[in-house]
Parts: C-alpha cells; sequence; structure tokens
C-alpha cells in the first residue's frame, strides 16, 4: 500500500518535469523558430540579437520551472524545500544575468557597427557593457539570498583605495584605453604610426592594451597608457585620403608651361 501512494506521490512531479521538457521543446522548435522568420523581415536587428541569444536558454529555464513544480508537489522537509529554492533562484537569476549581458553587448556591438565614428566597435567596451550587468546580477543574487549588501559595498569602498594602489597600472591602462576611445584619434582600422617607429592598422583596443596589425601581417601589442603618451601619427584622420609629394624630373629642352599645367 505504501508503495503504490509512493509510486502514486511521484506522478504529478514527474508529470510537471516532463510537460516541462515538452514545453521547452515546443518552444524551441516552434514558437523561436517562426519568431526567427519574422525578425528575419524587419529592419530592426535587434529582434534577431535577442532571439539568438534565447536560444538553448528558454528551454532551461522551462526544465528548472518544472522541477520547481515537482519540488512542490513532493513532501519534504521545509528547510530542504528551502535550500532547494534558493538554488533554483541563483540559477534562474545567474542565467537571466548572463543572457542579459550578451543581449546587451550584442546591442552596444550593432550600434557601433552602425553609428561609426560615434562609438568605435572595440572590446572595451562589451568587457564594460558585461562587468556592469555581472556585478548588478551578483549582488541582486546576495540580496535575494538575504545576504545584505550595504555592508560589502562599505567594504569595498573603503578598500578601493589598496586596490587602486595594487593594480595602478592596470587601472592607467583602462583609463588610457577609455580616453582614447572617447578622444576618438585613434579608432579600429586606422592605420598609424608611433614615435617609436612601429606602424600598421589599429586592431582591437582592449581594457589593458591596444593591437596594431603591422603591414608584414604581424601583430604589435602596445600598452594603452603608453599609447596615449605617445605621439601618433594617424594617417585615417582628418581624412582617409592625403597627399603626397613626388619629385619629378624632366628634361630641360621641355617646354616649361606645358610642365606647369600638366603637374
Amino acid at each position: 500500500m505504501s508503495e503504490s501512494l509512493g509510486i502514486t506521490g511521484l506522478i504529478l512531479p514527474l508529470a510537471f518535469f516532463a510537460g516541462s521538457i515538452l514545453a521547452g521543446l515546443v518552444f524551441e522548435k516552434i514558437v523561436l523558430r517562426k519568431l526567427k522568420k519574422i525578425a528575419e523581415k524587419t529592419k530592426w536587428k535587434g529582434d534577431e540579437i535577442v532571439i539568438s541569444e534565447l536560444r538553448g536558454k528558454t528551454f532551461f529555464w522551462f526544465v528548472i520551472a518544472g522541477i520547481y513544480l515537482a519540488i512542490l508537489n513532493i513532501p519534504i522537509r521545509e528547510d530542504i524545500f528551502n535550500i532547494l529554492q534558493k538554488i533554483l533562484l541563483v540559477i534562474i537569476i545567474a542565467s537571466v544575468t548572463i543572457v542579459f549581458a550578451r543581449i546587451a553587448v550584442g546591442f552596444v556591438n550593432s550600434y557601433a557597427g552602425k553609428a561609426q565614428g560615434v562609438l568605435p566597435l572595440t572590446s572595451i567596451s562589451s568587457n564594460l557593457v558585461n562587468v556592469l550587468i555581472l556585478a548588478t546580477g551578483i549582488l541582486i543574487i546576495l540580496q535575494s539570498l538575504g545576504i545584505s549588501i550595504t555592508p560589502m559595498l562599505t567594504a569595498f569602498g573603503v578598500g578601493g583605495l589598496a586596490v587602486a594602489l595594487a593594480l595602478q597600472d592596470t587601472l592607467s591602462n583602462l583609463f588610457s584605453g577609455l580616453h582614447i576611445i572617447i578622444s576618438k584619434q585613434v579608432a579600429p582600422g586606422d592605420y598609424v604610426k608611433l614615435d617609436t617607429g612601429e606602424a600598421g592598422y589599429v586592431t582591437d583596443i582592449a581594457w589593458r592594451n591596444t593591437t596594431i596589425r603591422a603591414i608584414s601581417n604581424n601583430m604589435i601589442v602596445v600598452p594603452n597608457s603608453k599609447l596615449a603618451s605617445a605621439i601618433i601619427t594617424n594617417y585615417c584622420q582628418p581624412e582617409k585620403e592625403m597627399s603626397v609629394l613626388i619629385q619629378v624630373g624632366v628634361s630641360y629642352d621641355s617646354d616649361l608651361e606645358k610642365v606647369e599645367k600638366v603637374t
């Protein structure tokens, strides 16, 4: 009798779990595919970014929802239920934060690709967006677990000076990279020449260094602080077209008036 009751008690939780898997598959294979076809017909690229980042994650969220519904219908102790509930909550918040960060980075890259000259497409901008959103997600997780973040923020404020001193070179490169991007004096794709003789095309401005691809296809890595203080000749600004002086010799017997007209 107890065995039949045990089996009967597991039917509903298993039904919720199986139903969540089925619903997740339907949403992934049918709903998202239809939304993707609709998004491809629109001019706005943002919907494509959102849908591409949701693929695979929505199925995971459906499964988590099924596990939660199954737990609700299983007679377990309250303390164990609370622990499982917090674990699922942390997983959901962490996954949503990661997806939101990727969507935000996709929007930033899309905007940078369209608005050329306004926001250069560099890894430092996407990394900053990632760090800000992930840090916010971590604070939300701590708050949802009942951990007060106020003392932590206070401790970070007090320890900020020690961290700044320890990471002086790193922070110097970070702020120098931000200065380079905001000043718009150097951008990815520009052909530059440094006062030390290195020359090539700027490929990326990261949080620590700037990479330059030389004509010989070698990569030149320059710390942002060095680049910010260097004398740079940018051959792509203010315009990519430039004038070049070429010495041309003519015969002494040439007609000078004709030479002036031709040159």
